[in-house]
């Protein structure tokens, strides 16, 4: 929704496309010591063969103020449905997952595109990778990183410590800081739209 509100406003409403790539956490499937948060060196992740378009509708100038929730709703679902089917099952044997990791990653890979890429990752519960404590230290708070895209921007959707986290990756060259922080309040002003419209819709009896 924040990447469509980005684009360009012209007077009638338009559909932009986006496309979703999971990244499936392949820690599970990794022998021991490996697979456990008790090992931080192994948070690996791979691209997913699959992924998932989402037609977005960049607003008019006069938009409906019910027009954003109700289409967040459409999204969420949509993404929920999609992130679940394409689980990665445990299993004794090895997992598809991790046998193409690479040969998927590579033939996936593209050349730089002209224009600029949002990367947006779920990386589930960072308790699950990274353990909070061990006989050294504690952790109270985490921060996830990871290259950005050129000149593009990544975004990865986590949780710690039973909150929901938003981590944001972006190349000082392209983007200022003041517009990022412009970008990630509308993404949250999204989400709270979204839990204010449930509060408010009326319960089935």
């Amino acid at each position: 929704m924040a990447l469509a509100e980005s684009q360009p406003r012209k007077q009638e409403a338009y559909t932009v496309h986006h496309v979703d790539r999971p990244m499936p956490n392949l820690r599970p499937f990794c022998k021991e010591p490996h697979n456990s948060p008790d090992y931080a060196g192994a948070p690996y992740h791979a691209v997913c063969a699959h992924a998932l378009g989402i037609d977005l509708e960049v607003p008019g100038l006069a938009v409906d103020k019910d027009v954003a929730p109700k289409t967040l709703t459409q999204v969420a679902t949509e993404v929920r449905d999609f992130y679940d089917k394409h689980k990665p099952i445990l299993s004794e044997d090895i997992h598809e997952q991790v046998l193409f990791a690479s040969l998927t990653f590579r033939s996936w890979s593209i050349s730089d595109p002209p224009f600029y890429l949002v990367s947006l990752s779920s990386i589930s519960n960072l308790s699950s990778v990274v353990a909070a404590s061990n006989e050294m230290m504690e952790l109270t708070n985490i921060w996830a990183a990871s290259q950005s895209i050129i000149t593009g921007v990544a975004i990865l959707l986590g949780s710690w410590d039973g909150k929901i986290q938003l981590f944001i990756i972006f190349n000082s060259q392209y983007h200022s800081g003041e517009y990022m922080q412009r970008f990630l309040e509308c993404i949250l002003n999204h989400v709270y739209e979204l839990i204010l419209h449930d509060k408010e819709s009326p319960r089935p009896d």
